[in-house]
């Protein structure tokens, strides 16, 4: 019984765990994070990462020159429509307000709900002369940069319900079965009465010996049990 108990209160929590973990929002909190260390030559550009942002989502990067007296470069964060126009080497896409242009470091953050939910972005360091007034682009560049984005949602209010309600259900069934187990154990003992107490050896009188099948005392010449008719 303890073993089914067991069992059952297992499957019942795991089944509550499955239904607790899907009415938490998929997208609740996922971070991004890249880092590393490129050399780009003149004229090209890389993409440091896409990210597709949520509801409450930002971004922050940091880029710095390895070279003291190195070139400087443009960190640029688009949309995908604008990337592909810069990609295909239009001048006419639009970048967001926290690119940097023209630097040897930089370090911006959008803050939380800085991007606009359901678009896709990326982070490029660029070593091209575009965009205007952006860095020349006609040296290689050794750029060391770290990435780091969030989407943030919070957990609605019928979550939180859902929650508190899941967690109380289980509480309650394992209280229950626990209470039925303990019952059951307390009902066999009830069954079973009392245990009836060793068979205890009677005082054997001198010139005498018990009998080892019925206790009865027989004088020590007897070869038979006079009671049982055990033999000695």
């Amino acid at each position: 019984m303890r073993a089914k108990t067991f069992h059952a209160v297992t499957a019942l929590t795991l089944i509550m765990a499955l239904i607790l973990i899907s009415s938490v929002p998929a997208d609740a909190a996922w971070p991004t994070y890249s880092s590393g260390l490129r050399k780009i030559p003149a004229g090209q550009y890389f993409v440091v990462r896409d990210f597709v942002a949520q509801a409450d989502a930002g971004i922050s990067y940091e880029a710095q020159e390895m070279y003291t007296a190195g070139p400087n470069f443009d960190v640029l964060l688009m949309d995908k429509q604008n990337f592909d126009l810069y990609k295909s080497g239009s001048s006419l896409f639009v970048y967001h307000s926290v690119s940097s242009l023209n630097v040897d470091s930089a370090y911006e953050d959008t803050g939380v709900g800085g991007l606009t939910e359901g678009v896709e972005y990326l982070l490029v360091i660029d070593n091209t002369d575009r965009p205007v007034g952006g860095a020349p682009g006609s040296a290689e560049i050794q750029v060391m940069y770290t990435f780091g984005g969030a989407n943030i949602q919070t957990v609605t209010d019928w979550g939180i319900i859902l929650i508190f309600v899941v967690v109380a259900v289980v509480a309650v069934v394992i209280v229950v079965l626990v209470i039925l187990l303990l019952l059951r154990r307390s009902k066999r003992k009830t069954q079973a009465g009392p245990q009836a107490p060793p068979y205890a050896q009677p005082y054997q009188q001198p010139g005498m010996k018990i009998c080892s099948r019925c206790g009865a005392q027989v004088p020590a010449e007897f070869v038979f049990c006079p009671r049982c008719g055990n033999r000695y």
